[in-house]
């Protein structure tokens, strides 16, 4: 049996609650995972950088040409 199968048959045996307690918790894992990963990526000459550079940089000129609205 893995790793994986052992986590999987102890999730089986929660209850509601602990099920979405474990959810919580995943979701919050996952969101730091994300902020970690951006964190590195956005720190060096990366593509998604230069990605994101570029589609900030239209944004604010769409904004100072006046082609935006408030929301």
């Amino acid at each position: 049996m893995t790793k994986l199968d052992r986590i999987q048959a102890s999730i089986a045996e929660l209850s509601a609650s602990e099920v979405a307690e474990l959810h919580a918790w995943i979701a919050e894992f996952e969101a730091r995972q994300f902020d970690d990963w951006l964190a590195r990526d956005l720190s060096a000459d990366t593509p998604a950088r230069r990605a994101l550079d570029m589609l900030a940089e239209s944004a604010l000129a769409e904004h100072r040409r006046g082609e935006t609205r408030k929301i």
